[in-house]
């Protein structure tokens, strides 16, 4: 079968509402790729996939092992029985899917460690979290980090307390997450633990055209992450193409001077944690004026259907409603090209003209 898969997402309706309720988008084969490279190039014999959806990172770990010349045993959990049959229509088979549990990866951990996990966890945000479920996430987190996790922390936040506790001595986690688990109000004791524990191999990032979820209104990020001794630096990388070549170089080790579709920064951790491990590199980690003095700002637009309500100015003008019932707005920092914004851009450039929100 072909490497490559493009998977089209519903944007609204019954089908995105479901989505949004298991937390499941797919990572695409060239973002996985890169990811198994990074956790497979000690050869290992195990590997886990705690969220195994309908199977990118099998399908790619099998890829590399096969290329590689090494046998390697494959772990994987879900909750969700359906994914076993997206998977086996993916092209894995029994044999493949052999040690893959139903059982919850949070709530009910595996008792043994593995030296190689690679995930894309469930983004399961916290207001769709029970309360007894928030209870029983904030101590988990309390007790494995010793620092209070905002109760504002979506299930992917606890997912990777719970991958990090499950890896191994020297093991590789590759973990393919929002934006928001760096930005959010818990990100900075999360990342404090995180990186006094661990090692932070490289941060990948993604300009909107190379991103690995075009249909998804958020900002993913690529963790690799090692439990081995914590280092003063770490690669920061920009992914400005959809090509896993240069990006898999780059977490094998084999840096180059110059690059085609990647931009790489070596960075200070505490740099990088002043500033934002979401943001590239700056030299001035604390800056006179923050976006609040300018405008005001909401973290996201909780509509249930942003095609219904978020619109551009000729789809008001021709539905009829007035200028006085729609707020200029930015809904995705990539509708945003380049550092600056005017107060008239978005009326002028067509990537950023969905910029008016009906109230």
């Amino acid at each position: 079968m072909p490497q490559t898969q493009t998977y089209k997402l519903p944007r609204s309706g019954v089908k995105r509402e479901a989505l949004r309720k298991k937390g499941q988008f797919w990572t695409p084969d060239w973002t996985a790729d890169f990811m198994a490279a990074y956790v497979l190039q000690e050869k290992p014999a195990r590997l886990l996939d705690p969220a195994l959806g309908e199977g990118v990172f099998f399908r790619a770990a099998k890829r590399y092992a096969r290329s590689h010349d090494f046998d390697l045993a494959l772990f994987g959990r879900d909750i969700d029985p359906e994914v076993l049959g997206q998977a086996r229509k993916s092209g894995l088979d029994d044999n493949d899917l052999r040690n893959v549990e139903m059982r919850d990866f949070v709530l009910d951990p595996p008792s043994e460690l593995f030296p190689a996990i690679i995930a894309n966890p469930p983004y399961i945000r916290h207001h769709r979290l029970s309360p007894e479920q928030k209870d029983y996430l904030s101590e988990f987190a309390r007790k494995t980090t010793g620092r209070h996790i905002d109760g504002r922390a979506g299930l992917h936040v606890y997912f990777l307390i719970r991958a990090l506790q499950t890896l191994a001595l020297e093991g590789r986690l590759a973990y393919i997450v929002s934006a928001d688990i760096c930005e959010g109000v818990f990100a900075h004791a999360l990342w404090q633990w995180i990186c006094s524990q661990y090692r932070l191999d490289a941060v990948i990032a993604f300009a909107s055209e190379a991103t690995p979820f075009p249909d998804v209104d958020t900002n993913a990020l690529v963790f690799l992450i090692r439990n081995a001794r914590p280092d003063k630096e770490f690669d920061w990388v920009k992914c400005l193409d959809r090509d896993s070549k240069e990006l898999t170089a780059v977490v094998l080790g084999r840096h180059q001077k110059n690059y085609n579709s990647i931009q790489v920064h070596r960075r200070l951790l505490s740099e990088a944690l002043a500033t934002g491990l979401s943001r590239p590199p700056s030299d001035d980690a604390k800056p006179q004026c923050t976006l609040g003095d300018f405008a005001s700002v909401m973290r996201g637009i909780v509509t249930g259907n942003n095609d219904f309500f978020f619109m551009t100015s000729a789809r008001a003008k021709e539905l009829g409603i007035p200028d006085t019932l729609l707020v200029k707005a930015v809904g995705r920092m990539r509708d945003i090209q380049g550092c600056f914004s005017t107060g008239r851009q978005g009326e002028t450039n067509p990537t950023t003209e969905r910029q008016r929100v009906a109230i």
